[in-house]
């Protein structure tokens, strides 16, 4: 085994200890010759008691700090050259690790992301709300043309953390992080065979109340770069916005090789947290101050999240 540090693994939990020991026994499990760290950084609320274990280091968070302030909690105490950011919704496959370091052997390479599979079952709402999620992410099965990707996958993507481009700032959104590198050129590439699999399932208030609060997360982010008379225009622009990522989505599924049945069966409920975002994006293009306390918080869910599918229905 190699004797350097090359990965950090940063768990951003929010989800359960059910949760997180599943994903930190997949990491466990990772068939590699490399050695890598495994940091969780979590809120105290949503964990309590959350303890160090043997290869496993611990962040402990204030109550109720959400995903993009984990991430940049555990980021700080990485010691790996190369930080992965994920989270407990995923299980991985065998040779995840060395899909990284795979992705990350040419130097200039500044960022990557992985392709995320659905493996949560057959409940309707779990599907829309993948499919609202990670539905850029889902892998081809034909070869594409390379390209730098349009975006990060929020639960399976990695920086290489000397070249900084926007990792000191308190919170690290994928969205914003992607802006970042690519206005300043920095080559992102997607690390094809970093495979995770998206395993978390949702209770109704959970999943729109999610939507409704990244929404609004994003729409305040964007706010603070722009004039007075640009976020009055966009926080009045609520059907536009649900529109667009309908547009989008749809797209995107036509272009897809599989997962069209699921698609339509799932499309109402996908379509009603489409609008829960345009209303939160809105409403932060507006001002609205946004929760600190994620709406998924541990009293508002009706109990530990169930297993994952079979592995045969992978």
């Amino acid at each position: 085994m190699s004797d350097a540090l090359v990965l950090s693994v940063i768990i951003a939990a929010s989800d359960s200890m059910t949760a997180l020991e599943r994903t930190v026994a997949s990491l466990r499990a990772q068939v590699t010759p490399h050695r890598f760290e495994i940091l969780v950084a979590a809120a105290s609320d949503r964990f309590p008691g959350l303890e160090p274990q043997p290869g496993l280091r611990v962040v402990v968070a204030a109550p109720g700090t959400g995903v993009p302030r984990l991430r940049r909690l555990g980021l700080a105490q990485a010691a790996g050259t190369i930080a992965v950011f994920t989270e407990d919704s995923c299980v991985f496959q065998p040779n995840w690790i060395n899909g990284w370091l795979q992705a990350f052997r040419p130097p200039a390479v500044a960022a990557a992301t992985g392709p995320v599979e659905p493996a949560m079952g057959n409940a309707t709402l779990d599907w829309a709300v993948f499919f609202c999620e990670y539905a850029p992410f889902l892998q081809q099965s034909s070869p594409l043309p390379t390209t730098s990707p349009a975006r990060l996958a929020g639960n399976n993507f990695a920086v290489r953390i000397a070249d900084g481009y926007g990792l000191d700032r308190p919170e690290i959104q994928e969205s914003d992080l992607h802006r970042t590198l690519s206005q300043s050129q920095a080559p992102i590439v997607e690390a094809k065979t970093a495979l995770a699999w998206h395993v978390r399932r949702y209770a109704w208030r959970e999943a729109f109340g999610n939507r409704l609060r990244f929404g609004l997360e994003f729409g305040r982010l964007r706010r603070s770069r722009h004039s007075r008379w640009v976020n009055i225009a966009a926080g009045l622009a609520g059907p536009a916005i649900f529109l667009v990522q309908a547009l989008r989505l749809a797209l995107l599924m036509a272009h897809a090789d599989r997962h069209h049945r699921r698609f339509l069966a799932s499309l109402p409920i996908t379509l009603g947290l489409l609008m829960a975002w345009s209303v939160g994006e809105s409403l932060g293009w507006a001002g609205v101050p946004a929760s600190r306390r994620p709406v998924d918080s541990a009293g508002e869910r009706t109990g530990q999240t169930p297993e994952p599918a079979p592995a045969q229905s992978r």
